[in-house]
């Protein structure tokens, strides 16, 4: 293989020492408006992994090349034990995705603004920090953000609503539905050893991701 293709790979989880795990594949998927999700395959000395103490934990896949690296940071959807290869390691396929992925795993009926108007930037706000829960504190529910973890680049003056209802849907669900409906779109941002959703509504520079990036196309034949 040319030096052209040539690339690492890391794959590390918060709690877990740093040679943990060796990555010898990947593959995923990032697109405006969509949880991001990579599959990663790697081998290790540890066959205690797949327990289930590590799915949700923070974790990062790194990829290097001529000289670059890109982190992807987020959290560990799923971890399955593979196999064990004939040295003796056991291989393990991991799931990365966004933090945001929690909104996703359960449904709810809520109405938004029975106090007063709100408009879709109130509406976002509340149901990624969980504003709008009295009594029980946003950092202890599972899958709420944090005023950090996100950043609403929205330019647009949207109409104040009398109300807006979430019937029998994940949080993400009312979220994606929401900003469908008013052009909103998001992605993420990979700073400081965590993943944050970004939601904007005009076009402004996206950092771009490795320069040079190879393109390999794959052909399957009917």
């Amino acid at each position: 293989m040319s030096d052209a293709y040539a690339q690492s790979l890391e794959f590390s989880v918060d709690g877990q020492e740093p040679d943990t795990f060796t990555v010898f594949r990947t593959r995923g998927r990032e697109a405006i408006s969509e949880l991001f999700r990579f599959e990663i395959e790697t081998v290790s000395g540890n066959a205690d992994l797949a327990t289930g103490r590590i799915v949700g934990q923070s974790a990062s896949l790194t990829v290097g090349r001529l000289g670059q690296s890109r982190k992807i940071h987020g959290m560990v959807e799923r971890l399955e034990l593979q196999g064990i290869t004939p040295q003796g390691d056991y291989i393990y396929r991991a799931v990365l995705v966004p933090r945001l992925h929690k909104l996703a795993l359960t449904r709810q009926n809520q109405i938004h603004g029975t106090t007063a108007e709100m408009s879709v930037r109130e509406v976002l706000n509340d149901e990624l920090t969980a504003a709008a829960l009295h009594g029980v504190p946003a950092a202890k529910l599972s899958g709420r953000l944090g005023l950090n973890d996100f950043e609403l680049r929205l330019t647009h003056a949207y109409p104040m609503r009398d109300y807006i209802v979430q019937y029998d849907e994940s949080d993400f669900a009312f979220i994606s539905r929401l900003c469908e409906h008013y052009g909103i779109f998001y992605f993420f941002v990979h700073e400081n050893s965590r993943d944050a959703v970004v939601f904007g509504d005009s076009r402004f520079r996206i950092a771009p991701t490795l320069e040079g990036s190879c393109f390999r196309p794959f052909f399957t034949h009917s």
